[in-house]
């Protein structure tokens, strides 16, 4: 069963669109150095637009609806990258940038070959495990992950961990996100089993590095308690999730909005794991702090409210529990007189 809470964490990894982005900017690096009295390969005289600013503004008239433009110079870009040599990493982004212009036509067949495509060309310029192999990887992963077809982002994911795994200098915080986000696709398979290790792993990695700050501790314990909810183990989710809001609440403060959504966590985590009044607790602070800040009748209300009535009726009070489940439901329902209130705004 998939998860729907592991979608909303952004660990998904540098996306496609912003790795080329970063490619353009510094593009010049993957080019041959300029010789006296010959014009090196790869290069386009003067006068003409280099391979950097062609796919700048192509993505530039992409983003401005400029269909035939974008096109037109994303074409050009591909000619000039025929000049470039054998190992210029230049050449399988052209081919990435190909399949997102293609994504964005509407022609996601076309796209997914054209990434395969990049993948390949990318493996066989710079070697498998050459560091830009990454955003080649990741623009194919982001194809599939946002089609839910996770079976197919598995491998892939795995593949980008073994990359990170052997560059030099190695990057514990690169290789725990690697591992959270292979682990967040095996919690969305709903195979638990197969993320908890990955979890665990990256919450070691992050709290053992020297380099750590307590918000990003809190991130990893987050994931973890949030995988083991959802895999019915409340009673080692809660231990995490505590350590999480702690954390949490030392940075921010206990009365800030950034305090809510580990408030949540533990207190989904409590109720399951027979601690109802500690949900109680946390759900109505949650309350407390989103009404301060957003409102009595924002719609964020509506899931606390909620968790506050289901805590409320495992004590068995079951008309103080009516009361929030009542009001819960009055935020999501439009009014009689037409005014929108809560979601349905």
């Amino acid at each position: 069963m998939k998860d729907p809470d592991a979608r909303r964490v952004p660990y998904l990894v540098g996306f496609a669109a912003l790795a080329l982005g970063a490619v353009i900017v510094a593009g010049l690096s993957y080019g041959p150095r300029i010789t006296q009295g010959a014009v090196p390969t790869g290069t386009v005289p003067s006068s003409a637009p280099t391979w950097e600013q062609l796919m700048g503004r192509s993505v530039q008239a992409r983003k401005a609806g400029a269909v035939r433009e974008a096109e037109s110079l994303l074409e050009q870009a591909v000619i000039v990258a025929k000049t470039f040599g054998a190992h210029d990493m230049r050449r399988p982004h052209t081919r990435m940038a190909q399949a997102e212009f293609h994504l964005w036509s509407g022609r996601p067949d076309l796209a997914e070959q054209e990434y395969k495509e990049a993948v390949t060309i990318g493996e066989s310029t710079g070697g498998a495990d050459h560091p830009e192999m990454v955003s080649l990887w990741e623009g194919l992963a982001n194809f599939y992950y946002y089609r839910e077809r996770y079976d197919e982002v598995v491998p892939i994911y795995a593949r980008i961990l073994e990359i990170v795994r052997v560059a030099r200098p190695g990057d514990p915080h690169e290789e725990a996100r690697r591992l959270r986000n292979l682990a967040q696709v095996h919690q969305l398979r709903g195979d638990f089993a197969a993320a908890e290790p990955h979890f665990l792993h990256a919450l070691r990695l992050i709290e053992t590095s020297p380099g750590r700050s307590p918000g990003e501790v809190a991130e990893y314990l987050q994931a973890a308690a949030e995988c083991y909810q959802a895999w019915g183990k409340a009673t080692l989710a809660e231990p995490l999730a505590a350590r999480a809001l702690s954390l949490v609440e030392g940075l921010a403060g206990p009365d800030a909005l950034a305090v809510v959504p580990y408030l949540e966590t533990f207190a989904k985590a409590s109720a399951k794991a027979g601690q109802p009044q500690r949900a109680v607790v946390a759900y109505e602070r949650a309350i407390a702090i989103v009404e301060r800040i957003s409102g009595a009748d924002h719609p964020d209300l509506t899931p606390h409210l909620q968790g506050l009535a289901d805590a409320l009726k495992i004590q068995g009070k079951h008309r103080a529990a009516e009361i929030h489940s009542t009001r819960a439901a009055d935020i999501t329902r439009p009014r009689a007189d037409g005014i929108a209130t809560g979601r349905s705004r």
